[in-house]
């Protein structure tokens, strides 16, 4: 997502820092650090010193008395009754864990997103989003100051049933009310349908939000792919018509779909795996159910280079669908359960085709290829589909990020010079 937000603050000539937080659980991502910092960014255990440590056991031992001396009180236990239910015992073990180990992580965070804003002299902070968790302790630790902006762009689909998006509660918007939670100055989002769902169902007001479109989506319409040359790196038959389908931590899906191909000669079955997929349990349940024109590929497969070359995505409602529609490809949603499983509203749309089983889904899957009629709607349907969803295919969200960037810049010099 930053890649190519820091190559135009490059162009630019804004100066920046990058900050990497993650833990690392691997000797691979230990070796990303390395070159990470090799880059002149920083890390945030560069920030830490005794004295944090020290402030963090402080305040952790005060509020953690606070909450032993709280979980006694009478009047406490008589407030978790529930309909007549006494839910104390069942409530005090996850209070309990937060107060006692979750507890630390928040004060720590509170503490270095403190040092940090003190060592670094920023104009502005760029989030992935506003719910990251170090990104939520640099907001709250400039609850009192207007003179760090912070812009928050959007990680994911946004959904009325998101859990990081702010309850609609008016208590959360006043400073002065424990229920205050903190938002950027500006919120770069997808597109309409999530400016939509940000106001009906969070605390976001309207001068809060800015629609740009997906900054990882330029690199679907700027990026030239070579076709020919990714299907001579997989050996795949130029005559077959490709169907990629990512998958999504689902076995069952996955039969499914393998068994609809052993009736699919002319098409012919792509599978990449999802980055948090086991691996040898996938495996296994491909290798009982592989045909002749079906591929198992590994994790670091590219998926655009996949997208590029086929004909039709299969997916139970993944990101990786709009992403296909941004390019023109059809998709197939595949959803054998009785619920709507997804966070971007495919099932509420004709830009798709809903398939539950694997009579339908080969079926499905000769009609979009073959059916003139059935493609022509669908296209049409796709390209309302994306505009709500992904906004302008224009090929410059980042460059609509980096001038809101200018314009914060420009206000702030401008603020500095009356002074």
């Amino acid at each position: 997502m930053f890649g190519a937000i820091i190559e135009n603050l490059k162009k630019e000539k804004i100066g920046y820092n990058l900050l990497y937080y993650d833990q690392p659980g691997s000797f691979d991502e230990f070796k990303k650090i390395l070159k990470f910092l090799n880059c002149k960014n920083k890390y945030i255990g560069d920030y830490y010193s005794l004295d944090i440590f020290l402030k963090n056991r402080k305040a952790f031992k005060k509020i953690r008395n606070i909450w032993n001396n709280i979980k006694i009180d009478k009047d406490f236990r008589k407030s978790l009754d529930y309909k007549g239910i006494d839910i104390y015992d069942l409530s005090l073990q996850r209070f309990d864990f937060v107060f006692n180990s979750f507890l630390y992580l928040v004060v720590d965070n509170l503490n270095i997103t403190k040092k940090i804003l003190e060592k670094e002299k920023l104009s502005i902070i760029l989030l992935d989003h506003d719910n990251t968790f170090y990104g939520k302790g640099l907001m709250m630790n400039l609850k009192d100051s207007n003179k760090i902006k912070t812009i928050a762009l959007q990680y994911e689909p946004v959904s009325p049933s998101c859990n990081h998006t702010h309850i609609k509660d008016p208590e959360a918007l006043d400073k002065k009310s424990v229920s205050w939670r903190p938002l950027p100055t500006i919120k770069c989002i997808w597109a309409p349908y999530h400016k939509k769902i940000l106001l009906e169902y969070c605390n976001y007001v309207p001068s809060l939000i800015k629609i740009t479109g997906n900054p990882k989506f330029d690199n679907l319409i700027n990026k030239k792919f070579n076709s020919a040359e990714t299907f001579r790196k997989y050996n795949l038959d130029k005559n077959k018509k490709i169907v990629l389908f990512p998958t999504e931590l689902d076995l069952n899906i996955l039969k499914i779909i393998l068994k609809s191909f052993r009736n699919l000669d002319d098409a012919f079955l792509i599978i990449k795996p999802h980055p948090f997929e086991d691996m040898s349990v996938l495996r296994d349940t491909y290798n009982q159910l592989k045909s002749k024109n079906t591929m198992l590929l590994g994790k670091s497969a590219n998926m655009y280079e996949l997208v590029n070359i086929s004909s039709l995505i299969i997916t139970r409602g993944s990101t990786v669908g709009l992403e296909a529609m941004i390019k023109g490809i059809p998709v197939v949603l595949i959803n054998p359960y009785k619920y709507k499983f997804s966070r971007i509203p495919l099932f509420d749309t004709n830009a798709v085709i809903v398939t539950k089983n694997k009579k339908e889904l080969s079926e499905n899957i000769r009609k979009i290829l073959y059916d003139k009629k059935t493609k022509d709607i669908i296209k049409n349907n796709i390209k309302k589909f994306v505009f709500e969803q992904a906004y302008k295919q224009d090929g410059k969200a980042t460059e609509r990020i980096i001038n809101i960037i200018k314009m914060l810049l420009k206000d702030d010099n401008i603020k500095r010079s009356n002074k």
